[in-house]
């Protein structure tokens, strides 16, 4: 098998939180910046000259004259101190009073202030000890309570009240006093700006949120960490906000609320209040099991942590995803909540064509070279009504649902399988597959963004074994992303409703007997050796569904060893055993002669010690090699000659083309071949391989647009055969070329494909097969074409036919297979029709195009 595609090697129920994560700093709101203007302020002279310094600073009953110390009864030397505010507890048997400003103003959210005051938090107001003044103390009515040695005696620090009343009065520290605001006399009961607190501590242990601007803190304020607010207003659609990363990255949140949607052994999801705002997605990722280990779907909670993007750190083009992770605080407010999925192609339509705004160039997402822009570097805006990945990402975590699924492939080794649902989508085939087109609005590759994989099922049943064209009943789940794709994740796994019923019929095309008209067979026959469990599939499928064709061009035939890496090269025994099986399908009908070119011993690419090669298969009685030239060998390249009969010739029939190139460094070579037909007219062929397309990034992955592997190789690649065509026809502008084989590569990828413009016409233009039946292979979501047949104009001229044989693509299960690969039979003239036949008129077709589709004018063609 032919490494077309890069997979993911890691099983979606392997734990994937040993990654990075995206860091985006918040500063605090403009208007409360860190250096507020009350706070550092100087303790000011209030006329204390007593020792020490700064009063009770030891703390401790030993200190008996405390009484005599600020903050209660003490002299100011010079009446220094002048009372500007006046408190008192709640029956007046304590009053005090203070000298200037506070110091500073703050909420504690400290479980003890919780505690000790019967409220969500506390309001203190800081003032130094020398600037507090006891002036009443009616019936020593001061009570005291060490909060650290937990008794009832003066110990600081210490919370101080009236023990006739049981007011609170302010908390004594070794420096300061916190006085409470709600215990002074205001004129007017206007609160001076002083007072108003300038930060929130202690705020991760809050019971509830406080939406009022000002800056909260962890634990102390400067000195913990600064945590953004979450408003009543803000939820987690503020969170997810409307780029491809959170505001919130890297910030703690707290008392965020939603309904439980779904769990699995890591977490859960939520949603909260849907967004008007079709960019911003609802839902949310809880990471973190133990935590939530007790809540249920259904369940309303509230949840505290931090906010992460989270990718793992083996797959760094993956897309972040928004979690919450470290959660705690989590509390059930309500229980049997029942959410409604947005149902796609109903509330929200996924658009169609383009994947992201950053695949720039003609070809978009096919655009080469990739990996131009890091798309979350860029964080664009999403805009889900044009791009896909927008569209999947402004639903991270949002419980939907996919209404008459369509399988659009065989269910990936973990199970997943891609689909569409009911919304509209472009390029959809007979089978019910999309197939990769070119789009009808604006002429670039249609990128299919509506498929969406569907992953393993949340409650652990097991998604059905599908086919290109399964019907599904509707599915219900999460929209996740991870492996390098957007996934919804089912809450449980949907059952099939219908199968195709069509059957895969032979081709129509048969061999007319004509001299000049002949059919062509192409086929990647997937790692075949001499003793290959596929032989005999297929060699049914050249016999009963190509019917025999004159000419069968093959790919991937390995050595006479398979894939044993012992030095063989020679085939002859796997070609031998192909030609047999036919011969025995056909009951000795179709009797086939073969040909390739030995490659050297692990040079030419594929599977270690199977050295893949092309090679020939053809009917005698039809064609046969022009005589002449021997074979080359590994090295040694054909060239075109003129022979002794004056016409068209190579030099090595058949014979590789330009072999050591640097093109075809780890790559099959083709191999090129000049014929002749029984009534003596000669064509010629070229078999291609080209390189596969390892080292490919994921389609819907970080890198814009995404890598495609070894396309600048293929593109060498295509110039090559495109030069040795181009020298055939400079001898004879009239010669009758096919050029076929696995390129793997799209058409749409218009830059790999610039060398054959105006050299080459591809047959399904000439044949006219309509756009969405053009392939030959399904990898993800797109059924596609990357084994072409190209024929020269004086070809094209004639007319020909082409029917794309669907044995693979359409087989019950991926193991149903002969090969990963569907063949393909052409009807072509090689030459006019001898006169007589009637079939003048019938192939004297119009000039048709160089080429169907245009190309990037950037890209150098070396003729």
């Amino acid at each position: 098998m032919p490494d077309n595609h890069v997979e993911s090697n890691v099983h979606p129920d392997a734990p994937i939180h040993e990654g990075t994560h995206s860091s985006i700093p918040h500063p605090p709101p403009e208007d409360h910046p860190h250096n507020h203007p009350n706070v550092n302020k100087p303790v000011p002279d209030t006329g204390w000259r007593g020792q020490p310094q700064i009063p009770s600073r030891d703390g401790g009953s030993y200190e008996k004259d405390f009484l005599h110390k600020p903050p209660y009864e003490w002299d100011s030397d010079g009446d220094l101190f002048k009372p500007k505010y006046k408190s008192q507890c709640w029956c007046g048997n304590l009053a005090f009073e203070f000298h200037g400003n506070p110091l500073d103003a703050k909420h504690c959210h400290c479980k003890q202030c919780q505690r000790l005051h019967g409220a969500p938090f506390q309001w203190a107001v800081i003032f130094p000890k020398t600037s507090v003044r006891m002036v009443q103390n009616k019936d020593d009515s001061l009570h005291f309570f060490s909060t650290e040695k937990l008794i009832g005696t003066h110990s600081v620090p210490c919370k101080v009240s009236c023990n006739v009343c049981r007011s609170p009065v302010f908390d004594e520290g070794r420096n300061t006093v916190l006085a409470y605001p709600s215990s002074f006399q205001f004129l007017d009961y206007k609160i001076p700006l002083d007072f108003q607190p300038t930060a929130h501590i202690f705020y991760s242990q809050r019971v509830m949120e406080v939406p009022d601007g000002v800056p909260k803190w962890a634990g102390h304020k400067g000195d913990s960490e600064l945590l953004q607010e979450l408003t009543e207003e803000e939820g987690v659609a503020e969170i997810q906000g409307s780029s491809f990363q959170s505001p919130w990255a890297g910030q703690t949140v707290q008392d965020v609320t939603g309904i439980v949607t779904a769990k699995d052994k890591y977490g859960a999801w939520i949603l909260g209040e849907r967004s008007d705002d079709l960019r911003v997605s609802s839902g949310l990722r809880i990471y973190g099991s133990s935590a939530i280990k007790s809540v249920s779907i259904g369940d309303e909670i509230s949840v505290s942590g931090r906010i992460t993007e989270y990718r793992p750190a083996y797959s760094t083009n993956d897309l972040f995803l928004t979690e919450l992770d470290l959660p705690h605080d989590v509390r059930i407010l309500s229980r049997g909540n029942k959410v409604e999925p947005l149902v796609l192609g109903k509330d929200r339509i996924p658009p169609t064509s383009n994947l992201s705004v950053a695949d720039t160039g003609r070809d978009s997402w096919l655009s080469v070279p990739g990996n131009v822009t890091l798309l979350e570097s860029v964080n664009p805006i999403l805009q889900p009504e044009l791009y896909g990945l927008d569209f999947w990402e402004s639903l991270e975590g949002e419980i939907v649902t996919v209404p008459a699924p369509v399988a659009l492939n065989f269910p990936d080794r973990f199970g997943s399988v891609w689909v569409h649902g009911d919304w509209p989508v472009e390029g959809r085939n007979s089978r019910g597959g999309l197939t990769l087109t070119f789009s009808g609005e604006d002429g670039t590759p249609e990128a299919h963004p509506g498929a969406i994989l569907i992953g393993h099922p949340l409650d652990n049943t097991r998604n059905p074994r599908t086919s290109m064209g399964t019907l599904l009943s509707d599915i219900t789940g999460i929209v996740t992303y991870q492996y390098g794709s957007y996934y919804v994740l089912p809450l449980t796994a949907p059952s099939i409703l219908t199968i195709p019923a069509e059957k895969v019929f032979p081709s129509s095309l048969l061999s007319s007997g004509r001299p000049c008209e002949l059919t062509i067979g192409d086929y990647n026959v997937e790692n075949m050796g001499p003793r290959s469990h596929h032989i005999a599939s297929v060699a049914e499928h050249i016999v009963h569904y190509l019917n025999s064709p004159d000419i069968v061009f093959v790919q991937e035939i390995q050595d006479d060893s398979g894939a044993k890496n012992d030095g063989v090269v020679s085939a002859n025994k796997t070609l031998s055993a192909l030609t047999t099986a036919i011969a025995k399908a056909s009951k000795g009908d179709a009797q086939y002669r073969f040909i390739n070119v030995e490659p050297e011993d692990n040079v030419d690419g594929g599977k270690p010690g199977g050295n893949i090669r092309v090679a020939y298969l053809w009917r005698p009685e039809s064609v046969s090699l022009v005589p002449g030239s021997p074979v080359g060998n590994a090295t040694q390249g054909t060239e075109v000659i003129i022979d002794v009969e004056g016409q068209i010739h190579l030099s090595y029939n058949p014979g590789r083309i330009d072999p050591l190139n640097a093109a075809w460094e780890e790559a099959r070579k083709p191999i090129a071949a000049a014929w002749q037909t029984t009534s003596g007219n000669r064509f010629y062929t070229v078999n291609v391989h080209f390189s596969s397309k390892r080292y490919s990034s994921s389609v819907e992955g970080d890198a814009r647009p995404p890598i495609n592997g070894k396309s600048a190789q293929r593109s060498a690649q295509a110039n090559v055969t495109a030069n040795f065509v181009h020298s055939l026809l400079t001898r004879d502008p009239d010669a009758s070329i096919i050029v076929g084989g696995d390129m793997n590569e799209f058409l749409q990828t218009r830059s790999v494909f610039r060398p054959f413009a105006g050299l080459l016409t591809d047959i399904n233009k000439v044949a006219n097969v309509p756009s969405a039946e053009r392939y030959t292979y399904v990898y993800d979501h797109h059924a596609q074409e990357i084994d072409h047949i190209f024929v020269s104009s004086s070809v094209a001229a004639r007319g020909a036919e082409v029917e794309h044989v669907h044995v693979n693509t359409w087989a019950a299960s991926a193991g149903a297979r002969a090969s990963d690969h569907d063949p393909s039979v052409a009807k072509v003239w090689v030459c006019a029709p001898e006169p007589g036949l009637g079939l003048e008129q019938e192939v004297d077709g119009p000039e048709f195009p160089s080429y169907m589709y245009e190309y990037d004018d950037n890209v150098q063609v070396v003729l």
